[in-house]
């Protein structure tokens, strides 16, 4: 459905005058983007071909004309010192807090660690223990190795009691069957 703040019933035309017109009226509503823009303008005049208020879509011819004109929002980087602080004083969800844990003591990207399963884990009972991360789930799609510290062991072993019988190692909380939502 098109953008209201668009107002595709004044497109007067499908130029690419008529498409830098559109994204100017996104960009002064808010959206920063370059490819959102584009992708909502790309939408706006697929709804304008399909109603008979615009012969073709020109937004295509936009491209290169639409840049990001604000600065990405990152998160800055947590200080190494606070990293402790910050564990020892969380009050969400407890198993949030194991998850954190395991990723500063893993080095595993979080989208492995939350898809990971218990039949995954071997060896937890001995000084050998490891986590073998399927292919299938590693961005690079080779098979993983995790060797385990004590600490992500016993971490582990806490995240299983509130886990349950689930097959995830970190369940969703809503679903006992499924990895965590995204």
């Amino acid at each position: 459905m098109p953008s209201k703040r668009l107002g595709v019933a004044r497109l007067p035309n499908s130029t690419p005058g008529a498409a830098r017109h559109a994204a100017q009226g996104r960009e002064a509503w808010g959206e920063r983007n370059g490819k959102t823009i584009e992708a909502a303008c790309r939408s706006d005049f697929r709804f304008a071909i399909v109603t008979g208020r615009a012969k073709r879509d020109p937004s295509c011819d936009l491209k290169d004309a639409l840049r990001a004109t604000g600065e990405p929002r990152r998160h800055r980087a947590m200080p190494l010192l606070e990293l402790p602080t910050f564990l020892e004083t969380y009050s969400g969800e407890q198993q949030t807090k194991l998850a954190l844990k395991l990723v500063i003591l893993t080095f595993l990207r979080t989208t492995e660690l939350r898809a990971g399963k218990r039949s995954d884990l071997e060896n937890l009972d001995e000084a050998s223990a490891q986590w073998r991360v399927p292919a299938e789930r590693m961005k690079m799609r080779l098979e993983h190795l995790v060797p385990l510290s004590r600490q992500a062991v016993a971490v582990l072993r806490e995240q299983r009691s509130l886990a349950g019988n689930s097959p995830n190692i970190f369940p969703s909380p809503g679903k006992k069957s499924s990895c965590p939502a995204t």
